[in-house]
């Protein structure tokens, strides 16, 4: 019995040692797990930090493209609207010499305000000139004259009438000016 005794306080020996030994290792265990756990949640919190970057990017892309999208809508048919333009102004300067009760010249006038209102319609709106100040933005000078009466600068004729589409320039207004050379005396 003493032999059982001495054995078992052995085995107990060699138990208590596996058991430190299990908890040194459980504990190390423990430790790593939460490590990994630690750099898991980095991680995590990187992807989803990137997640959000790449989400508002790619908002911020949608909203540009729409953007973008709507402008080309809105210019996009420049080139059409400067040809009706100049299809308007081909049919005013035919009827300019024609009989007005003819029925002719009352087509001819009919096709005119259907341009008008079809350009009014797409946002363009002519260039008010005569009179005003030279504007670079607005105004191309193709000539000047000199009258001591006006304002330098001043628009005194519009050759060929301006446009804007949306407020944007589509085309300049030619004019002539007024230069007054100034002697000195």
């Amino acid at each position: 019995m003493k032999e059982d005794q001495v054995m078992n306080k052995d085995e107990k020996n060699v138990i208590e040692k596996k058991s430190d030994k299990n908890i040194d290792l459980e504990k190390e265990t423990v430790e790593d797990l939460n490590h990994q756990l630690e750099q898991m949640n980095k991680k995590n919190e990187d992807y989803k930090n990137q997640l959000m970057y790449l989400q508002a990017d790619f908002q911020n892309y949608r909203k540009q493209v729409e953007k973008e999208f709507q402008e080309q809508r809105k210019f996009g048919q420049k080139e059409m609207v400067k040809l009706l333009i100049e299809i308007k102004e081909d049919v005013e300067r035919s009827t300019e010499n024609m009989n007005n009760n003819t029925e002719i010249y009352k087509g001819m006038l009919l096709i005119s305000n259907n341009i008008d209102i079809m350009l009014k319609e797409q946002g363009v709106e002519e260039i008010e000139s005569m009179d005003k100040q030279f504007d670079p933005n607005l105004h191309q000078v193709v000539s000047s004259k000199e009258d001591a009466k006006r304002e330098e600068n001043t628009i005194s004729s519009e050759i060929r009438i301006g446009y804007k589409i949306h407020g944007v320039l589509l085309r300049p207004s030619l004019v002539e000016v007024i230069k007054n050379n100034k002697k000195e005396e």
